[in-house]
């Protein structure tokens, strides 16, 4: 699973955001009414809304592209008024509906992202063999 670094959310506060965020990273369980907004998974649309302990299920946790969220909400009907928002902002920046140009405005930022994403995860797995996790 990949998080957006700009991730959307509405009913957290900072500090609940970042440690939702962090457990999510990780796949650990939570114990809100997390749901969760992502680019479609089966490139079909435009943004899709799962139960967070749903994408920590198979297929999703089999399959060969990470699931990239991009917002979170408190509940089901929280998503629905969060991805419209999204959908919004998406709008008035772009007059269209090219997510990810949105989401990454140019392409290097976007390998930024990515590189940053690959070097979390190689110092994650490096303070695990060293017992620090």
């Amino acid at each position: 699973m990949k998080l957006y670094e700009g991730m959307y959310t509405t009913g957290y506060t900072k500090a609940k955001a970042r440690k939702l965020m962090k457990r999510m990273k990780k796949g650990k369980t939570v114990k809100d009414d997390l749901y969760c907004i992502t680019l479609p998974i089966f490139h079909d649309g435009v943004m899709e809304i799962y139960a967070y302990d749903e994408l920590n299920k198979y297929p999703y946790t089999e399959m060969k592209r990470d699931v990239f969220v991009l917002g979170m909400a408190p509940g089901e009907k929280a998503a629905t008024k969060l991805t419209r928002f999204i959908i919004d902002d998406l709008y008035q920046e772009t007059k269209g509906f090219d997510l990810e140009d949105f989401l990454y405005k140019d392409e290097e930022s976007k390998d930024m992202r990515i590189i940053v994403d690959l070097m979390e995860d190689v110092l994650d797995m490096d303070a695990e063999l060293r017992g620090k996790k």
